[in-house]
């Protein structure tokens, strides 16, 4: 049987000969930017990541401290896959379905943006609308609207008023809990009586049956009429409301379209705008929280608890949340990044995307 010949000492490792390399420290080096063999690693890589689809991982393992990750970004700028950048998407309210928000896809990095602009919009609104509805030219608007429609009533009242006067009697107001309604009382020797004293005069001999009895048919007949007096007069009340509301909106539509139209301008897309139109409605619709100056308590309103005490439902409630926007997925870069997961969980690696655009 013929033995191998064993090996020396000397030849049991391998040894770098100094004069084969060609610098003399590494700062002299040209830095490597291709991948040193592994070409079937390399093309590997390649086709993961230019399958461009939804559920295609690609698992990486080496040893630690080999610069697996800035390897594989180096390979894949490299490489640079054809990808579509994904969206911001963030969620606003729905004015016309409350309890389906609506999900508004936005230009790469826009997202906070568009958060940040509806905020500040509706906050420089809480500002400048209170200052509209307290400025010298609204109130005189308001004032020649309100003295109008003041004439139109009093015309009503002092007509029916006088009528009713001629055949003795006159409108007063009868106490009903805290509420004062207004009633017709026959006028006897000059005094007004309430008309279920009548019977009771008649009893005690202060009033002829006739009387009476003409007393109460005319108590029916003008308390006919005054229900159709009394109904035209709340028309007018819901005429005026309707007049000042439609001034209202007009004065605040200047602020209100300038801060929507800005901000159709800067985010485009057509279910933006259409969510925009919305806002515009809410606002011009809704301006009675827009009137109080931020900061203000309402008459009455409920105290602030102490800081750390419990919050009641009632100051909680905000009403303008409902501008508010929820972002749910933003983006710093404008281009499509690369994401690394360190951990190689099977739930992970395998039934979720490791590394994807």
């Amino acid at each position: 049987m013929t033995l191998t010949a064993g090996l020396p000492p000397e030849k049991l490792r391998w040894r770098c000969d100094p004069s084969t390399i060609p610098f003399a420290t590494t700062a002299e080096a040209e830095p490597v930017k291709e991948l040193l063999g592994q070409e079937r690693a390399f093309r590997a890589l390649k086709m993961g990541v230019e399958l461009n689809a939804p559920g295609f991982n690609i698992f990486v393992c080496g040893l630690a401290g080999t610069s697996r990750g800035g390897t594989i970004t180096h390979l894949i700028d490299q490489i640079h896959p054809p990808a579509k950048a994904s969206l911001d998407r963030c969620y606003v309210n729905n004015f016309k379905s409350p309890d389906r928000p609506r999900l508004l896809a936005l230009p790469r990095g826009q997202a906070n943006g568009f958060k940040k602009d509806m905020q500040s919009g509706i906050e420089f609104l809480r500002r400048r609308i209170p200052q509209v509805f307290e400025g010298e030219p609204f109130q005189r608007q308001k004032g020649r609207i309100v003295d109008r429609f003041t004439v139109r009533e009093k015309e009503l009242m002092d007509d029916f008023t006088r009528r009713i006067a001629r055949e003795q009697f006159a409108l007063g107001h009868m106490q009903v809990g805290a509420v004062a309604l207004p009633e017709i009382f026959p006028v006897l020797e000059g005094q007004m009586v309430p008309i279920e004293d009548i019977p009771k005069m008649v009893h005690e001999g202060k009033l002829e049956t006739v009387a009476a009895e003409d007393l109460e048919r005319k108590y029916e007949q003008f308390r006919q009429e005054f229900t159709v007096v009394y109904r035209k007069t709340l028309t007018l009340s819901r005429e005026l409301a309707s007049e000042l509301s439609y001034l209202e909106q007009e004065a605040a539509s200047v602020l209100v379209d300038g801060f929507i139209e800005e901000l159709k301008e800067k985010y485009s897309g057509n279910l933006v705008a259409e969510y925009l139109e919305e806002v515009r409605h809410s606002i011009l619709d809704n301006l009675e929280p827009f009137k109080e100056r931020e900061g203000e308590e309402e008459p009455g309103g409920t105290p602030q608890p102490p800081e750390g005490g419990p919050r009641s439902a009632s100051t909680e409630r905000d009403p303008f949340r409902v501008y508010g926007v929820n972002v749910i997925l933003a983006h710093i870069r404008a281009a499509a990044g690369i994401r690394i997961s360190s951990i190689c969980a099977p739930g992970r690696c395998f039934a979720r995307m490791a590394v994807f655009w």
